[in-house]
């Protein structure tokens, strides 16, 4: 702080800097192991909005260590650090009017980021095919343990299984 206990944020009169990725509009469908991406990208200033299923909200919120050591979803630190700067939603995906109000969402964004199994999108009629339809300059993200084709692409993962499978 100044000699007038002037700092550097608004108070001081500078004007905050544009961030790198101001502007990008994200869809953040993480469950599993995308997380840290859509994280990156909204502290970076792209606009993030985490889309969780209603009632169980996204699966970080059953992660430990809990706030206070209180087992509940709004607790979840791992929950909280993971989606820092972002906003959120709850759209019910398996419902079609959910799926209706995804894509109308969709339609302004320029990035969806998504770690189901996969071929889940498509199952939905929400796979890149339909998203580009809707707005050809989207760009889909699907991030999964063993990718999204060839004999391991379903299998599912932990860190542990990642670590074993990649010969540490």
């Amino acid at each position: 702080m100044g000699a007038g206990g002037e700092g550097l944020g608004r108070e001081s009169g500078l004007m905050a800097q544009p961030t790198a990725l101001a502007g990008l509009k994200v869809l953040d469908l993480s469950q599993r192991f995308a997380h840290y991406c859509g994280k990156l990208l909204a502290d970076m200033g792209a606009d993030v909005v985490l889309v969780e299923k209603p009632r169980s909200g996204c699966a970080l919120r059953a992660e430990a260590p809990f706030v206070a050591d209180k087992p509940d979803p709004e607790y979840s630190i791992p929950f909280f650090y993971f989606n820092t700067s972002k906003r959120g939603i709850t759209l019910d995906m398996a419902q079609a009017e959910g799926r209706e109000l995804f894509r109308h969402l969709a339609r302004d964004c320029d990035l969806v980021i998504e770690d189901g199994p996969p071929g889940a999108l498509d199952t939905l009629g929400l796979g890149y095919s339909a998203l580009a339809g809707i707005r050809p300059e989207i760009v889909l993200t699907s991030i999964t343990p063993f990718g999204q084709t060839g004999p391991y692409a379903h299998y599912e993962a932990d860190d542990l299984t990642l670590l074993a499978m990649g010969g540490f």
